[in-house]
């Protein structure tokens, strides 16, 4: 399961909501140390497998764990000698970025909804930056819909009992 923290202001990795199962706001800072650039880290699998030129490490994107795979690649119980497609976790973890359309998704926007002209650029070249700091500023699209939706509730109950006095 992947994991939410941020870095505090003393350089200190924290989780976020004390046990990480929820990651915090975005900001418009930079990334620095202690403006708490939140970050989830999800595990990853990679495999070292035999080649005519050496070992190489490969990065599984399929889904299959390689610890289920033979030297050639298919699915079997052989293997168990370095180089021959035996599995190897390399880190239980892998700490990455929130994308754009991800941080778009959270704030109920369409995909791509903050991608625009920029620089005198088409939306097509628009840098991830701005992006990330057009939704840091913006509010979720599904809170202000509920906010605006009670106020108009009370308005209703308000302006009925107006009517009724």
């Amino acid at each position: 399961m992947p994991v939410a923290f941020a870095e505090n202001s003393r350089a200190e990795i924290r989780l976020c909501g004390g046990d990480g199962q929820v990651s915090s706001q975005l900001t418009t800072g930079g990334g620095k140390p202690g403006q708490g650039q939140p970050c989830i880290a999800e595990p990853f699998t990679i495999m070292e497998r035999g080649r005519k030129e050496g070992s190489n490490l490969e990065y599984r994107q399929d889904g299959t764990s390689n610890a289920i795979l033979t030297p050639n690649g298919g699915r079997g119980g052989r293997g168990g000698r370095g180089g021959l497609g035996v599995g190897a976790i390399a880190a239980e973890w892998a700490v990455r970025r929130l994308t754009p359309t991800e941080c778009e998704r959270l704030q109920g926007f369409p995909d791509n909804w903050t991608k625009i002209a920029w620089r005198k650029k088409p939306d097509a070249d628009c840098p991830d930056g701005p992006r990330y700091r057009s939704i840091g500023n913006s509010m979720a699209v599904n809170v202000m819909r509920f906010i605006g939706e009670r106020i108009k509730e009370v308005d209703q109950i308000a302006t009925q009992e107006v009517r009724a006095a």
